[in-house]
């Protein structure tokens, strides 16, 4: 898990575990809503024709990968998946994390000009 600070989310009670259990279709709806953002975001950044419009798309897919993990989190913390089961994808998550933290970097540096 990298070290990377991650947000904890727990159901409280039985009754409000019963609803996040029952809410599994929404919970779905938001990990492909969310992984679905990561490179919809690089390419329209990619496609807007600027560095610093590049870089804030980068970042904003960041954003998008942050959710995924904590909706990861959340299926594992709810009893949804097995910590296991998810295992991968959080591997996946945080190698994407340094990619897009990298490219973030690169796009920051002044371009020397010519």
């Amino acid at each position: 898990m990298s070290g990377k600070r991650r947000w904890h989310w727990r159901c409280q009670s039985t009754a409000s575990q019963k609803r996040c259990l029952e809410s599994k279709s929404w919970l779905t709806s938001q990990i492909v809503r969310a992984a679905a953002s990561i490179p919809a975001n690089i390419a329209e950044g990619q496609a807007r024709g600027t560095r610093k419009d590049y870089a804030n798309f980068v970042n904003i897919a960041r954003g998008s990968l942050a959710e995924l993990d904590t909706f990861l989190l959340i299926v594992v913390e709810t009893g949804l998946l097995t910590s296991e089961a998810v295992r991968s994808v959080l591997v996946d998550c945080d190698e994407v994390g340094r990619m897009l933290t990298a490219l973030s970097a690169r796009l920051r540096d002044v371009p020397p000009k010519t």
